[in-house]
C-alpha cells in the first residue's frame, strides 16, 4: 500500500503489503473523481479507525495483532501529532507548573469524523466543490478476496444508506434538473455541503411508490451506461435523463413549461460558469442537456 498522490502525505514510507492487512484496507474515493452518474475508485486507503469510537484503535491491539501497519504509521507519528484536527479534537490541554502541554487522548493516527455512515454499503456522494451539483452512487470494491465499502475522503459529501435504491433515488432527485438548479441558488461552489438536504423538501424513498421505484432504476442504468458509453452523454444517457427530469419535476408538481425554463436557465448559468477564466469545472465531468449550440466538456 502506497500513499496516494497529492493526498497530504508526510514524506511517505515504504508501507506494508496490502494483502496481509485486509481488516483495514479500503478503496478511496476522491473529490475530482466523483462526476454526474460516476464515481471513479483509485488506489487503497488505510483505516485505522473505530467507527463506533470515532477514534483510532488502541495502540497495543494494532501493535500486537498487525505489527506491520503500527510500524508503519510510527513513520509519520511526528507529522500526525501536530495535525489541528487531532490537537483539536483528541488532545487535551494539561498545566505543568507554569507551562501548559497538550495530552492526547488517542492514539495518534486518530482521524476526526469517521463514523459507522463512513462504512455504510451505499453511499450517494457529490463533490464539495463544483460548479454545478454533480451526484452518483458508490457501493462497494474488492480489496484482496473481500468486498469492502468505499470510503470517501473529505471533500466528497454523502449520504448513507442500507439499500442501493434509497442511493439511486436520492441520487436521481440530486441530478436532475430541478435538484441542480435549486442546489445552485442555495450554495456557492466551494461549499457544496449535507445542508443542502435541509432546504430540499425530498421524500423518503418508498418501494411503492412507482416514481420512487422509477427513478432509483434510473439512476442505476445511467449509472450502467457510463461506465459502458462514458462520453455518448447525448444517447441512450440523455434519454434516461429526460425521463429523470419529468419524473423529479412530478414530485414538486412542476409544469413541463417550468420544467424547459428551469432546463434554459441551467444551459445559461453553465454557459456563464465556461466564459470565467478561472472554473471550478472538472474536464470531462460536467454536461449540458441536449442543445445544439452547447458542445460537451472534452478531455484535456
Amino acid at each position: 500500500m502506497t500513499a496516494l498522490p497529492g493526498s497530504g502525505d508526510l514524506n511517505p514510507k515504504p508501507s506494508p503489503d496490502v494483502r496481509h492487512h485486509n481488516n483495514y484496507s479500503h478503496r478511496p474515493r476522491r473529490g475530482r473523481g466523483v462526476g454526474r452518474w460516476t464515481a471513479q475508485v483509485s488506489g487503497l486507503l488505510l483505516n485505522t479507525q473505530d467507527p463506533a469510537l470515532r477514534r483510532g484503535y488502541d495502540e497495543a491491539t494494532l501493535k500486537k495483532s498487525f505489527p506491520k501497519i503500527y510500524k508503519y504509521l510510527l513513520n509519520y507519528e511526528t507529522g500526525l501529532n501536530k495535525r489541528a484536527g487531532f490537537l483539536k479534537y483528541f488532545c487535551k490541554p494539561v498545566r505543568k507548573g507554569r507551562t501548559v502541554e497538550v495530552e492526547p487522548l488517542a492514539p495518534f493516527y486518530s482521524i476526526y469524523n469517521v463514523s459507522e455512515d463512513t462504512f455504510a454499503p451505499y453511499k450517494t456522494c457529490w463533490r464539495e466543490q463544483a460548479d454545478f451539483l454533480t451526484s452518483a452512487v458508490i457501493g462497494q470494491a474488492t480489496v484482496g478476496n473481500e468486498m469492502k465499502a468505499i470510503m470517501p475522503d473529505h471533500k466528497v459529501m454523502f449520504v448513507p444508506f442500507e439499500k442501493a435504491e434509497e442511493a439511486h433515488f436520492l441520487c436521481a432527485v440530486l441530478n436532475s434538473a430541478v435538484g441542480r438548479l435549486l442546489v445552485k441558488g442555495l450554495v456557492i461552489e466551494t461549499q457544496t455541503s449535507t445542508n443542502i438536504l435541509e432546504h430540499l423538501k425530498i421524500p423518503k424513498f418508498s418501494e411503492r411508490d412507482r416514481t420512487h421505484y422509477r427513478l432509483a432504476a434510473q439512476s442505476d442504468l445511467a449509472h450502467r451506461l457510463m461506465l459502458e458509453r462514458p462520453y455518448d452523454l447525448k444517447g441512450q444517457i440523455s434519454v434516461v435523463e429526460d425521463q429523470v427530469d419529468h419524473d423529479v419535476a412530478s414530485l414538486w408538481s412542476i409544469s413541463d413549461s417550468e420544467l424547459d425554463a428551469i432546463r434554459d436557465s441551467i444551459r445559461t448559468l453553465q454557459r456563464i460558469e465556461r466564459r470565467k477564466p478561472e472554473s471550478l469545472s472538472l474536464p470531462g465531468l460536467e454536461e449540458d442537456y441536449d442543445d445544439a449550440d452547447d458542445e460537451l466538456f472534452e478531455d484535456a
